[in-house]
């Protein structure tokens, strides 16, 4: 059911849609984006991880429940894609877009005067799907340190 905007909100709303595919922000996920899909190897690894993810929402959204093996195998993808430098700045470029548009949302909110969702809150969709995406112990995006383990992957004009 869509809902009927005022002119003004959906005058307000589009300039909002427009400012933020205009952003720097999306700007370079977008870019990481076509990196990943230019390279092969990455290419196949991030529709691979995509794919899985998606079938553990699917299981989500029907009603069954996500098993600590099922996403114990889906952190292990996400652990080992992010050693491929194109997909870890394609998840870091996602994230830093994401963090932009709730940035976004909560000034909305706070301009309407709207107070923000409880956190006993039932869950939002957008939560509902962090449950099955890889985080590590503090709920963020997990990012292994790079410093220690190096990529194995031979890029063209870097040592």
């Amino acid at each position: 059911m869509e809902v009927a905007l005022e002119p003004a909100v959906k005058r307000a709303a589009e300039a909002l849609g427009w400012a933020l595919a205009q952003s720097e922000a999306y700007q370079a996920w977008q870019r990481a984006k076509k990196v990943v899909q230019e390279h092969e190897a990455a290419r196949i690894m991030w529709d691979d991880l995509q794919r899985r993810i998606e079938q553990l929402q699917e299981q989500l959204t029907s009603g069954k429940t996500v098993t600590d093996e099922q996403r114990k195998s889906v952190d292990e993808m996400f652990r080992l894609a992010m050693y491929n430098p194109y997909i870890q700045e394609l998840v870091l470029a996602q994230e830093r877009f994401a963090e932009m548009v709730l940035a976004a949302q909560r000034l909305v909110h706070e301009k309407a005067g709207i107070q923000p969702p409880q956190e006993e809150a039932a869950q939002t969709p957008a939560q509902e799907s962090a449950a099955v995406m890889p985080s590590s112990p503090g709920g963020q995006t997990a990012v292994p340190d790079l410093t220690v383990a190096k990529s194995k992957l031979w890029v063209p004009g870097q040592p």
